[in-house]
């Protein structure tokens, strides 16, 4: 009789809960009591106990803060339209200063929209980009909307992008190893900047795939080329014969495929990138390949290789360079101009933090650690100005630099991405000069963004 009884009031209770589920439904219900709930409970108790009630809002260790709050109450909703508002600026000889703004706007159903216009206040130009990104699929359920409006990353989330493009804008010759404002810091404090632009005017569009430790893109771009002269001599402590002449390109008007297979197996730290443009006389093929091992418990050796071929009348800016900060860095941009590469690139950085063993004082995330490196390449045409992929390199010409400085992993906006500062010596004739060099790159710079 007695189970009967606790039976009917178990079935009593159901249907009193049942009925005033729609009223429960708007007051959320407070979290389930866990086994973290009882220890953070548990800890607060005896903090009170030994030293009283809190006499203030908040209590110097959390705990009752996390209790009250985190605990209990709902989790912030993710929003389901973005809007994001930022400037946009630079400096370029061939431009003067470049002054405008962006506007990032869309949600997951509808895609992302991405306007940006700018004025070049020297050249007169305006320059502006509409760009578009939608997820058409993505298997693992809907993306994070600020994952969504961006290209994704290898090996985070499978998907597939569909991706829209039209711009007006200058493009650096060589982009791969370009820096990523063109080399605009130099020029305006020097008038040094030596990395050489042209304009693109066009549309291209195509999808992304993301799946497993592999990416893939393929699609088609339809536009015109055209070289831009100086527009500015100004500097802030340079002179006019400081300024480099910019590096004409090949008026140029096409439509052609594009395409890209990339690879990235973080644990194995190993990566290979190969895209193709074009066809035809604007052909051109570049592959690139970085693996790093560890030495030991503090030391890890890096290495990349990276080649390249284009058709043997490839436009100007479809040729290879050597120079630059993410090439040799003892030579400056606009070294090459040829239908061949090779280079390779190692580096050794340690895992001491160097500020630190020297006692400096400095911020927890202020990290410096020691890097060497050596980078050894070589940029020619193919003798007989066949367009084929293989050619034999000139024994000639091979030119590298070595160096050392530090590297600082500042995780922003990427976490591989890393600034390093350098000095690099030329190695053998025709090398270059000294330079110090002061970049950000990622994990694998002749890679790019896995």
């Amino acid at each position: 009789m007695r189970s009967r009884r606790f039976g009917l009031a178990i079935a009593c209770a159901l249907a009193v809960a049942a009925s005033a589920a729609p009223a429960a439904a708007q007051t959320p219900a407070p979290a389930p009591v866990d086994s973290l709930f009882r220890l953070l409970r548990a800890l607060s108790d005896s903090t009170d106990a030994r030293f009283g009630a809190a006499t203030v809002e908040f209590d110097t260790t959390g705990l009752d803060t996390l209790v009250a709050n985190a605990l209990t109450l709902p989790a912030t909703p993710t929003p389901r339209r973005l809007r994001v508002l930022y400037p946009v600026i630079g400096y370029h000889r061939t431009s003067g200063p470049v002054v405008g703004a962006g506007y990032r706007v869309g949600s997951l159903p509808a895609g992302f929209l991405d306007l940006r216009g700018s004025y070049a206040a020297s050249a007169k130009l305006g320059r502006y980009a509409f760009g578009y990104r939608k997820t058409l699929w993505a298997p693992a359920g809907p993306l994070p909307i600020f994952q969504a409006a961006r290209p994704g990353l290898i090996g985070r989330r499978d998907r597939l992008d569909l991706e829209l493009r039209y711009a007006r804008e200058f493009m650096p010759f060589m982009p791969e190893h370009a820096d990523a404002d063109a080399g605009g810091f130099g020029a305006l404090l020097w008038g040094s900047g030596a990395q050489s632009v042209y304009e693109r005017r066009g549309f291209s569009g195509g999808f992304a795939l993301w799946r497993g430790d592999w990416r893939a893109r393929a699609g088609v771009t339809d536009a015109r080329e055209k070289a831009l002269p100086i527009a500015t001599y100004f500097s802030f402590f340079g002179h006019e014969s400081d300024v480099a002449p910019n590096t004409p390109a090949d008026a140029d008007a096409f439509t052609e495929p594009y395409g890209e297979l990339a690879f990235l197996r973080r644990d194995w730290e190993l990566a290979g990138v190969v895209t193709v443009e074009g066809t035809g006389e604007r052909r051109r093929l570049r592959g690139a390949l970085g693996k790093a091992v560890r030495l030991g418990p503090n030391v890890k050796l890096s290495t990349q290789v990276e080649a390249g071929a284009a058709a043997a009348a490839a436009p100007r800016q479809r040729r290879f360079e050597l120079g630059g900060a993410l090439a040799v860095p003892s030579l400056g941009y606009g070294q090459g101009g040829t239908d061949h590469l090779l280079l390779t690139r190692v580096e050794m950085i340690g895992s001491p933090d160097v500020l630190k063993a020297l006692h400096l004082p400095h911020p927890e995330w202020f990290i410096l650690r020691p890097s060497v490196f050596l980078d050894y390449g070589n940029v020619w045409d193919d003798p007989a100005c066949r367009d084929v992929v293989f050619s034999r390199p000139p024994a000639e010409d091979w030119r590298g630099a070595a160096g050392g400085g530090f590297a600082w992993r500042i995780g922003i906006p990427e976490p591989d991405v890393t600034m390093r500062m350098w000095m690099a010596w030329p190695l053998g004739p025709r090398a270059g000069a000294p330079q110090f060099n002061f970049t950000a790159g990622r994990g694998f710079e002749l890679l790019g963004r896995l």
